[in-house]
């Protein structure tokens, strides 16, 4: 004849199976309350994971363009620490100058002038250029063709004399 269970051994063993319908009951609707939390999670990690894929491209990218200029030869910075000095220039020379439209106000608050030397023409000239100014050059080649006009301008002369007799 089987062995009768104590009335304390049922009550422990309906206290563990009401416990256990308790534990189910609070694990499934703790479950379903975290359920989308879980999904945004997994969410996050999966982004998390393709954007450090990202950063791994980009690092190796930058690796290679940062070798790339590396060889190349350094070029000038435009903020002003460059090593090349700014360009100053001493002397200017202009030797025509075409204004349109003049106006007579003098503001030269800003530009520092040392000196100032040439000629100021205002209206109308007629007077011919100096050969002292140009260069040897230009002074040969300027002989070279007065040369050539006072020949041709002879041979036209004996011609019309050869004509007219």
């Amino acid at each position: 004849m089987p062995l009768k269970k104590s009335e304390q051994e049922r009550k422990l063993e309906g206290t563990d199976h009401l416990e256990r319908k308790i534990f189910l009951y609070i694990q499934k609707t703790v479950n379903a309350e975290m359920a989308p939390i879980y999904q945004l999670l997994n969410q996050f990690a999966r982004t998390i994971s393709k954007l450090e894929n990202r950063v791994s491209d980009l690092e190796k990218q930058y690796g290679e363009i940062s070798g790339i200029w590396a060889s190349q030869p350094e070029t000038p910075k435009e903020n002003g620490n460059s090593s090349i000095p700014p360009v100053i220039f001493q002397e200017i020379k202009v030797e025509k100058l075409f204004i349109e439209k003049f106006d007579q106000a003098n503001n030269l608050g800003t530009i520092g002038i040392k000196e100032l030397s040439g000629h100021l023409n205002i209206g109308t000239t007629y007077e011919k250029a100096g050969l002292g100014e140009t260069s040897e050059e230009s002074k040969g080649e300027f002989e070279e063709l007065k040369g050539k006009y006072k020949e041709k301008m002879g041979e036209i002369k004996e011609k019309g004399n050869k004509d007219d007799s």
